[in-house]
């Protein structure tokens, strides 16, 4: 547990998992805000002949679509994979059949007969959370009424090739490219329920749903101004977490405690907050290490692990959204939290009770996040030990994120104990890591690299 005369630092995030049974019984002053108004049934005009519409419904056979819609007479959707059209028909099977719809799927839907139609059903219940390929995809809209379509876009960066959407009123594509004047792109924004093509050069996940699930305790002493803000640090981890690594969200609460004192924790679906962290420079970074220990107790249940992988991966989780979200090098945030850690002389396998950790305060959250660093780039780089030099400068940023952090906490829930689920996830035993670590901890606090900038 952190005190909040500890301020915190630009390295490391200070904030705590384990606050205690009187915080645990504490509710918020205030009333709770909703994340969503009640979900209200979406309705889409259907003309007569071809329309692209989005599949909203959970998982299941493609004749649930017709069931729904009894004027459809076809149904078309997009094999990214083969690169060719999947059919349906209501009275027959036809060669390259499609026999399933799934939530976010685009479709293209010939309505029979003279008149439109009005096709009603309601939003989905969780999110939307669509992976893309390389290509074309033909993709569904779950996000909010009204989205300007460069917005809900933006995030695949210089991914994104181009987007159509067919309007079945004039029978002609609206057009989006990214790289195209303002008055050739007349795709300027999308409706929940709509469908289109997007084209990538690379494959990604879509998150749709910003805070879907989530709800806001903040009381009236913040402003609204602060309110839209938390919100949007909020949607930006929530997506990061997403589309980074394909997590939706679980149901949570970000609560406001003016009188909290430590500087930012979590309890089970529960995000506190302080006074502190509202003005605070790296706020989101903090939510994103909050937000982690949300998704550790989503996916571990009440299996524990050492404190210092509760709090080391919480921080390194953040460090990921840090340099995703900010302008630094992965060298730059190893050096800060290197700086930081020199204070702990324990070594780390005395740092697993949570009242040893949290008695060695601040810097062993630094020093929790450098070997988790160490686990991930181990692992990354397990083909090819030549690579495997986490002495050297710039190695930080030398491999890429395998989330095994992540999946330590789904191997945790059906785990006979951690340090299993610890050796498989990581390949290596907790006594020959505890080992391994200490050496490099001592290797790196007397290199070069750990004054270079």
């Amino acid at each position: 547990m952190l005190s909040r005369r500890l301020r915190p630092s630009l390295a490391v995030l200070l904030a705590a998992v384990a606050l205690g049974a009187s915080l645990a019984a504490t509710s918020a002053t205030a009333s709770a805000e909703g994340s969503e108004d009640a979900p209200v049934p979406l309705t889409t005009q259907l003309q007569p002949g071809w329309n692209m519409a989005a599949w909203l419904g959970p998982d299941g056979p493609v004749s649930t679509v017709f069931d729904e819609i009894p004027e459809l007479e076809r149904v078309y959707a997009w094999d990214n994979e083969a690169e060719r059209y999947l059919r349906a028909f209501p009275t027959s099977v036809p060669r390259y059949a499609l026999r399933q719809v799934s939530t976010g799927m685009g479709l293209w839907l010939y309505i029979g007969g003279d008149s439109i139609v009005e096709w009603t059903r309601m939003p989905p219940e969780g999110g939307v959370l669509l992976s893309l390929s390389a290509g074309w995809n033909l993709v569904g809209w779950g996000g909010r009424d009204g989205e300007p379509f460069p917005e809900s876009v933006e995030r695949f960066g210089d991914r994104l090739i181009e987007a159509r959407r067919w309007n079945a009123v004039t029978r002609r594509y609206e057009r989006y490219r990214p790289d195209a004047d303002d008055s050739s792109n007349t795709l300027r924004e999308v409706n929940l329920g709509d469908a289109f093509w997007i084209r990538l050069s690379d494959e990604a996940r879509w998150w749709q749903s910003e805070l879907v699930g989530t709800t806001f305790e903040l009381g009236d002493e913040l402003t609204e101004e602060v309110h839209v803000s938390l919100r949007e640090d909020m949607t930006a981890v929530v997506t990061f977490f997403a589309e980074r690594y394909g997590i939706e969200p679980p149901p949570f609460t970000v609560e406001y405690h003016p009188d909290l004192e430590i500087f930012a924790g979590a309890l089970p679906g529960r995000i506190l907050l302080s006074s502190g962290v509202i003005d605070y420079a790296l706020r989101d970074v903090v939510l994103a290490h909050e937000y982690f220990h949300i998704l550790q107790r989503h996916f571990a249940g009440r299996t524990r692990s050492p404190a210092w992988m509760t709090e080391g991966t919480a921080t390194y989780a953040g460090g990921r959204y840090r340099l995703a979200a900010w302008n630094i090098t992965g060298e730059q945030l190893r050096n800060a939290r290197w700086r930081h850690s020199q204070q702990v002389t324990e070594p780390l396998a005395d740092l697993v009770l949570i009242r040893v950790f949290y008695g060695v305060e601040a810097p062993a959250y630094s020093l929790a996040a450098i070997a988790v660093e160490w686990l991930e780039g181990r692992l990354a780089l397990a083909g090819d030990e030549a690579e495997f030099a986490p002495l050297e400068v710039g190695w930080p940023d030398s491999f890429t994120d395998t989330a095994a952090y992540i999946e330590y906490y789904r191997r945790l829930a059906s785990a006979q104990d951690w340090e299993s689920a610890f050796e498989r996830v990581f390949g290596i035993s907790v006594d020959d890591f505890y080992a391994a670590f200490e050496a490099y901890r001592e290797a790196l606090y007397a290199a070069p690299v750990a004054s270079a900038e």
